[in-house]
C-alpha cells in the first residue's frame, strides 16, 4: 500500500490472472481482492508449479477513508493496482 498524496495505491501480483476474473470491493477503510487462478496445463500433466491456483481472497486495512465510487483498478504484466482516492 503506497500514500500518493491525493489517493493510496495498493499493488497486488495476480499473474495469470484476468482483470474479469478479479473482485474488487472497497469501502470508506477496506479494500476486499477475490479472484480465481485457474490451472493452466494444457501441454500435459502438472509436475510442479510455484504458483498456486484455485480461489484467492485479500482484504487490506486502509489507514484512512477513501472516496470508494472514485476507486480505479487496472492490471498490466500481471500486477493489478487499484487508486483509492482520499476522502476530503
Amino acid at each position: 500500500l503506497v500514500d500518493i498524496g491525493h489517493a493510496f495505491q495498493l499493488h497486488i501480483e495476480v499473474p495469470g490472472v484476468e482483470l474479469a476474473d478479479l473482485e474488487i470491493a472497497a469501502d470508506e477503510d477496506e479494500v476486499h481482492v477475490a479472484g480465481l487462478r485457474e490451472p493452466n496445463f494444457e501441454l500435459g500433466e502438472k509436475v510442479f508449479s510455484e504458483r498456486a491456483v484455485g480461489p484467492f481472497q485479500r482484504t487490506f486495512q486502509l489507514p484512512g477513508p477513501v472516496d470508494a465510487e472514485g476507486s480505479t483498478a487496472h492490471l498490466a504484466s500481471g500486477v493489478l493496482v487499484v487508486t483509492l482516492p482520499k476522502r476530503e
